[in-house]
């Protein structure tokens, strides 16, 4: 269990620094992109991957997985938010708010569904 909290405590900070250079400091442009790269091509694969409960599999095996799973999801989250929020009379439902509140959204239920249902690590 302290490790799931220690996995939740670090997605969350991951969360709340990429929204931060998003949203509020555009100073540092190349650690806003590295960040943000690396949150949107790993962590939302993990935490599906993690919410699936697979077992035995090693850290490449891992990555490689993750890294699927996240181009996947936001592939079709794009999609599905270009096809949905246009019936909402949203005009840029590809905009930078709308996706990171939708991103964050989605994180958010998966965090709580893996903290809920997940596998002990």
């Amino acid at each position: 269990m302290k490790l799931k909290l220690k996995i939740s405590g670090i997605i969350i900070l991951l969360s709340l620094l990429a929204d931060y250079f998003i949203f509020f400091n555009n100073s540092l442009p190349v650690f806003r992109a590295v960040l943000n790269s690396i949150f949107c091509l790993f962590i939302p694969g993990l935490l599906i991957f993690l919410n699936l409960r697979i077992k035995k599999i090693i850290l490449w095996e891992l990555v490689v997985y993750s890294a699927g799973l996240s181009i996947a999801f936001l592939t079709f989250g794009g999609l599905a938010l270009n096809l949905i929020l246009p019936a909402f009379h949203i005009s840029q439902p590809l905009a930078q708010n709308t996706i990171m509140i939708a991103l964050n959204s989605v994180i958010v239920l998966l965090l709580t569904t893996y903290l809920a249902f997940g596998r002990k690590i």
